[in-house]
C-alpha cells in the first residue's frame, strides 16, 4: 500500500502535506484491520479507501489552485457569509465529506469574466497543452557502457 507522500504530493507551501498523510495513513491501517477482521487482503479491500481519499485530495488542490490563481477568500467570505464556517473547514483540512462541496459554485460565481473552473485533477489535460509540455525529466547524456 501506498500512503503519504508515495500515495500523492500536494503543495508544500500551503502546508497539506502532514494532513494528508495522516488521513491516508489511517483510511489505510481502517482498511488493513477490516481485511483481517473479514479474510480478505485483497487489492480491492486494501485500496478501497484510494477513490474517498482522491476526492479530498482534489478538494485541497482545488483550494490550492485558487490561492494561486489570485481568488481572494476575504471577498468571498463577504459575499456568502452563510458559507463562511463551511469555507474554514475545508482551509482547516475538513476535506473528505461532501457537504463542503457547497463553495464550489459560488466560489466560481466571483472569478472574473472569462475564467474557467479549475478541473478536476483526473479530467485530463487539453491536447494542446500535452503536445507543447516539455520532458519534466530529462535524464542528461553521459557516457555508455
Amino acid at each position: 500500500m501506498l500512503i503519504g507522500d508515495a500515495f500523492g504530493f500536494l503543495d508544500p507551501l500551503y502546508s497539506s502535506g502532514v494532513l494528508l498523510a495522516l488521513k491516508s495513513g489511517e483510511l489505510a491501517a481502517d482498511a488493513v484491520v477490516e481485511g483481517f477482521e473479514k479474510g480478505d487482503t485483497s487489492e480491492a479491500q486494501l485500496g478501497r479507501w484510494g477513490e474517498d481519499f482522491n476526492r479530498g485530495v482534489d478538494r485541497m488542490r482545488r483550494l490550492v489552485c485558487e490561492y494561486y490563481d489570485g481568488f481572494h477568500f476575504g471577498h468571498f467570505v463577504r459575499a456568502y457569509p452563510h458559507l463562511r464556517n463551511t469555507i474554514t473547514d475545508l482551509l482547516i483540512g475538513d476535506l473528505f465529506t461532501d457537504r463542503v462541496d457547497v463553495v464550489w459554485e459560488p466560489m466560481e460565481s466571483q472569478y472574473p469574466p472569462g475564467r474557467a473552473p479549475i478541473p478536476a485533477w483526473n479530467a485530463g489535460a487539453p491536447a494542446e497543452t500535452i503536445q507543447d509540455k516539455e520532458p519534466e525529466l530529462v535524464l542528461p547524456a553521459g557516457p555508455t557502457r
